[in-house]
């Protein structure tokens, strides 16, 4: 459940156990209360950007002998790890983002490695688009899944299965419950204008140095317009970089920007906010866009890929560039209530012409039932494939 990515995974294996599935779980560490068998990967490495190569050896190992064991077993994972899948997530694409990270301005020596190593996950990648003919693949988002039709040895086989979240604790109801006592506590008052940018880490591809300059430009030109930045997520580690660095290009951020660092509950901040502020360069379905859009909150994004999955331009949200001093300008129109969105309700804070929707984002119910359907074709088309073997 600490990546974003597996969640979803995480919340559908109930269902595939009561429809009569036994899960196995090669991983590094599950959720105690899962009722899966485990088989735990050990951290050899220690240091971070290299401790995946090893994981990804012992990965190959692990699954020889899990073939072994059951060869008319379902293998699920995601692209370029060593196993040829017979049913591939595709959360990410990294050759779309290599290319598209060269459009964003100021990286640093940090994240040109990070940038390098990518590069070689996308190596592995793509062997396994080129190679496995066999896999289901199931992309997050029309648009990744239409530059994945490109790549894979049989495009035929790319389905969209979208993001899903938790509607038990996303939701409306939640705002009610949570908003004014949340905001009482980070010493907001009910006129202040709370924009949220959600991140677990990769800051600046997410766009979170575009907003921060269009924000301050817009404090600066307009100093009638007062907003704050409230940053969700983050370790500690990247958080004092973050700040370090804010230091000193933005003498004033104390007043205006407000860091809450790891979330478990992540809807307590969500609910306190206005308005999901995320500028980011590269997303294939964000799963923070899903959660601030089941609580209600508008959706300034960037035309990245996956927002054709959930945000509806003039109704729950607006499409915002990635030039601060055209987002400044857009911010600007928002807040004064001359967007197509509309005039802000002076109480609630929400545009008049917003209305909720989470698109095309699936309910954990949903998204278990959709999986279940992929896992059992798959199913049969292995068990298929076998029975001609032996044949």
């Amino acid at each position: 459940m600490d990546s974003p990515t597996m969640k979803h995974l995480v919340y559908a294996v109930p269902a595939l156990i009561d429809a009569g599935w036994l899960v196995n779980v090669i991983a590094e560490k599950v959720e105690p209360d899962l009722p899966v068998e485990f088989q735990r990967i050990e951290r050899r490495i220690q240091l971070p950007m290299f401790e995946k190569f090893g994981v990804l050896n012992r990965v190959k190992k692990y699954l020889r002998d899990f073939r072994i064991r059951y060869p008319d077993a379902i293998v699920f994972g995601t692209p370029g790890m060593p196993y040829g899948a017979d049913v591939s997530a595709v959360h990410f694409l990294q050759h779309i983002w290599l290319r598209m990270s060269r459009t964003v301005p100021g990286m640093e020596l940090r994240d040109q490695v990070w940038l390098l190593l990518a590069r070689l996950d996308a190596r592995r990648a793509a062997k396994e688009f080129h190679c496995n003919r066999k896999a289901i693949w199931l992309a997050v988002s029309e648009s990744i899944a239409a530059e994945l039709r490109r790549i894979v040895a049989r495009p035929e086989m790319v389905y969209v299965l979208p993001n899903s979240y938790d509607e038990s604790r996303f939701n409306l109801g939640a705002v009610d419950r949570l908003r004014s006592r949340k905001r009482a506590e980070l010493n907001f008052r009910a006129k202040d204008f709370i924009f949220a940018f959600l991140s677990q880490g990769h800051h600046r591809r997410k766009g979170f140095w575009v907003a921060i300059e269009a924000l301050a430009h817009l404090r600066q030109e307009k100093p009638a317009y007062d907003p704050h930045f409230l940053v969700i997520g983050g370790t500690p580690g990247t958080l004092q970089r973050l700040k370090h660095t804010l230091s000193r290009q933005v003498q004033d951020w104390r007043e205006w920007i407000h860091f809450v660092g790891t979330a478990g509950h992540p809807e307590d901040y969500l609910a306190a906010a206005d308005a999901l502020l995320l500028p980011s360069y590269f997303e294939a379905f964000c799963l923070a866009e899903i959660e601030a859009a089941a609580l209600g909150l508008p959706l300034l994004l960037t035309p990245h890929y996956g927002t054709e999955m959930i945000l509806e331009h003039f109704r729950n949200g607006l499409t915002i560039d990635w030039d601060p001093a055209v987002l400044s300008k857009q911010l600007f129109e928002f807040l004064s209530g001359t967007s197509p969105l509309g005039e802000l309700d002076p109480v609630t804070l929400r545009p008049r012409n917003f209305k909720t929707s989470v698109g095309r984002a699936l309910n954990r119910s949903q998204y278990g039932s959709a999986l279940l359907e992929f896992l059992e074709t798959a199913y049969e088309r292995r068990a298929g494939m076998l029975k001609a073997d032996f044949a």
